[in-house]
């Protein structure tokens, strides 16, 4: 895949002070995959040392390049070392927590080139990458996969999310190339989860554990015990203001907070170094279900996956339904024709 690629002096003259080719060519590689894993954010960003090495093996080399040239800093926390205060780089492999790193540089201004991407390099020995790749084409698609850099959520012609500026008049919707299939997903996935992140870190919201231990639906639970929510779609709206927001609820709807208060701690505490972090982690657990584990094993030779769902043939749908059910007993799902 070719891509343009904005390159800042400072890179730039990096690059030209080096002799080895190869090393040029790493060096434009691996600073792609920073900004691909910056994002939009201009602080510290995670860039896991697995990702690196599937860009270049040798990856390590460069960044000590970025960082002795002042492109980009790693997180540091202090330690005490006798009379002394000592630096150390912030990560933990075994708590999940990787490096995180900030660019020092302005990463928007400099020279545009195109380089090729070989993207199947980074997923080429994963089956959710292959049997993805499958799929579209056999839709009669030019496959578009990628993996943001935010939940690691899976991007595909049929997301509604690859759209190119070329593809004005070109629709890209699971339910328009796949009519006829069926879509299996999570009922109520994201406040569900919400509740087993809880459970996980050993805290109990009463009302929430009620709801779910009962077979409640969490919507229509809002718009029973909450006034102001008249419907299904405010419902949704309202949970997600709650949980992905800076903190601002409409005026009527604060009730959610007083009717889960253990809840609205965790996710006050949790967005304490950024309001989308609850927002994340949501997204990140069900691209870990959905993506790694579900895709990654499904027992069938055509599977998509639109975030929270999988679209599959009808063919499969009551094995792959089974499938899903047996593997997490914890969720539930539905089926439904597209």
């Amino acid at each position: 895949m070719i891509k343009e690629v904005i390159i800042p002096k400072e890179v730039q003259y990096l690059i030209e002070i080096q002799k080895n080719k190869k090393l040029k060519k790493r060096i434009v590689n691996v600073y792609d995959a920073l900004v691909y894993k910056k994002g939009k954010t201009k602080n510290f960003f995670d860039v896991p040392s697995k990702y690196l090495q599937k860009i270049n093996a040798r990856y390590y080399l460069v960044m000590q390049l970025f960082v002795e040239y002042g492109i980009i800093e790693y997180s540091k926390s202090t330690y005490v070392k006798g009379s002394s205060i000592e630096y150390k780089k912030c990560y933990n492999a075994d708590a999940g927590r990787c490096m995180k790193y900030k660019f020092l540089i302005d990463t928007k201004q400099g020279e545009r080139v195109n380089i090729n991407i070989k993207v199947e390099n980074l997923y080429k020995n994963k089956k959710w990458y292959n049997i993805t790749k499958k799929s579209l084409l056999e839709l009669g698609l030019e496959p578009r996969i990628i993996r943001d850099n935010f939940s690691r959520r899976l991007h595909t012609n049929v997301t509604g999310s690859m759209r190119l500026k070329t593809d004005e008049n070109i629709i890209n919707s699971y339910k328009d190339y796949c009519k006829g299939f069926y879509t299996i997903d999570s009922i109520t996935s994201q406040p569900r989860l919400l509740w087993m992140v809880l459970e996980d870190n050993f805290q109990e919201d009463k009302n929430l554990s009620y709801i779910f231990e009962n077979e409640i639906d969490f919507y229509e639970y809002l718009i029973d015990n909450i006034k102001e929510i008249k419907d299904r779609d405010t419902a949704k709206k309202i949970f997600a203001q709650w949980v992905n927001g800076k903190g601002h609820l409409d005026y009527g709807y604060i009730k959610i907070r007083k009717i889960f208060p253990v809840a609205t701690n965790f996710i006050r505490n949790f967005k304490s170094k950024g309001y989308k972090d609850v927002c994340k982690l949501l997204q990140y657990k069900e691209s870990k279900i959905w993506v790694d584990d579900l895709l990654e094993n499904i027992p069938v030779e055509f599977a998509l996956t639109v975030h929270d769902s999988l679209v599959v043939k009808p063919k499969d749908v009551d094995t792959v339904m089974k499938y899903c059910e047996e593997k997490y007993p914890e969720l539930r799902f539905k089926k439904e024709m597209i």
